[in-house]
Formats: structure tokens, sequence, C-alpha cells
């Protein structure tokens, strides 16, 4: 079970591995653009004290909503956990994000926990 958007080459490389694959298309995602108005109304105007990143589109996604002139301060002292090194790179500079040490929610969720 798989969403319509996933790492290329994903299905390429497990056959290349020998593992045939049959991927089942179970969710889609979809960018959603919201209004700073409305981004403000559901943070209630408040800053954000972390962020978890579970995908390269989420991180580029994020980036852009953190970096609108109007919600800067919000997110001006967020802390940053990414799934992998690979979505960390698509925030581009890596060195706030905290990493998780193997690409599993339990180790993603570990950091957020051991940040407190």
């Amino acid at each position: 079970l798989c969403g319509r958007v996933r790492f290329p080459g994903f299905e390429e490389r497990l056959l290349a591995s020998g593992v045939h694959v049959r991927a089942v298309e179970t969710y889609d995602t979809v960018a959603l653009d919201y209004s700073d108005e409305a981004v403000l109304v559901r943070l209630s105007a408040r800053p954000v004290e972390a962020v978890l990143l579970y995908s390269a589109k989420a991180a580029t996604a994020m980036q852009a909503l953190a970096g609108r002139p109007v919600l800067r301060d919000l997110f001006q002292d967020t802390r940053l956990f990414a799934l992998s090194g690979r979505i960390a790179a698509a925030w581009g500079d890596v060195a706030g994000i905290r990493i998780a040490p193997e690409p599993s929610e339990d180790a993603l969720l570990g950091l957020l926990q051991a940040s407190r």
C-alpha cells in the first residue's frame, strides 16, 4: 500500500533486487494553500514549537509557509525534526534540523521526546 506521490524509482529498485512489487495506491498528497489569516487563526497566532517532517514535499511546503513575511515570527524558534537526511536536505539548511537515526516514526517521535 502506498500513496500516489512517492520516491521516484522505488518499485524499480526493488525489482532490480529481485523483489516483485505491485503498488496499490491508497491515498494522494494534495497541497493546500491557506491564506496567512487562516494560518494565524488555526495557530491562534501562537509560535509553533516543533514540526515533524515526514517527506521532502512536506519540508518544501513547510519552508514556504514559514517563510511568508506575515508568519515568520510564528516559526522563528520552531524546532524541526526530519524522518531522514534526504527529507532534511529538501529544507535546504540542515544545520538546525534534527534527523531521526533511522527512517521510522518511532525514531522521529523519540527525537521529539528527547528534546523536551
